[in-house]
């Protein structure tokens, strides 16, 4: 019994593979300007289509210009070298295409992972934290439409959590929070991709 439900699996399991081998395949490559709490970013990524399946991939580029005002007790993260700039994008995404146009809804779960200082002010000075990991989660809708031919505008909207690192350490216990670690979050996005396709017979 217990070699018949492997086979049965493991033929099921390649069964699979190969529809999704066999559907059209496409890789967008983008470029986007992200605005979010943690600041405005430049990301170049890239969406690995598997079928109706979307991987994304990306890096962004902290523009870091958050500064508090005069009157703002908010903490701000702030970039102090090149290292903190960086962050690494991760999600998936499904494709659902309207019939018969040029436009395409993808709704979306994302994650955004970097290692950040913060900026906050008391009266006239600036006071600066250390670096810590920290995690923008969110869930969304994106949209392309075809401009001309492989050039498609991209544009998204997002809601989650962002979510600050306790004592530089990458992975916490969901207790291991408090209030001032987490904040409900807004991202918005816009940029123009390229589509490079492949059809598979």
């Amino acid at each position: 019994m217990k070699t018949n439900t492997l086979f049965l699996t493991s033929a099921l399991l390649l069964v699979s593979l190969d529809i999704i081998s066999q559907r059209d395949r496409a890789t967008d490559f983008m470029v986007l300007h992200n605005w979010s709490g943690v600041g405005r970013d430049i990301e170049l990524g890239v969406d690995q289509y598997l079928g109706n399946h979307i991987v994304h991939v990306g890096l962004a580029c902290f523009q870091n210009d958050a500064l508090p005002g005069q009157a703002d007790h908010k903490r701000y993260f702030r970039a102090s070298d090149m290292g903190e700039k960086l962050g690494l994008n991760l999600g998936y995404k499904r494709s659902l295409s309207i019939h018969q146009s040029d436009i395409e809804l993808l709704p979306k779960f994302e994650v955004q992972i970097f290692r950040m200082g913060t900026v906050y002010r008391v009266g006239d000075n600036f006071m600066f934290g250390n670096r810590q990991y920290s995690y923008n989660t969110s869930i969304g809708l994106d949209g392309k439409v075809r401009l001309y031919k492989s050039l498609y505008l991209v544009g998204g909207v997002e809601g989650g959590v962002l979510v600050r690192s306790l004592g530089g350490k990458f992975f916490h216990k969901i207790s291991d929070w408090g209030s001032q670690d987490w904040q409900l979050n807004a991202n918005f996005s816009a940029g123009l991709l390229y589509r490079i396709r492949r059809d598979t017979d």
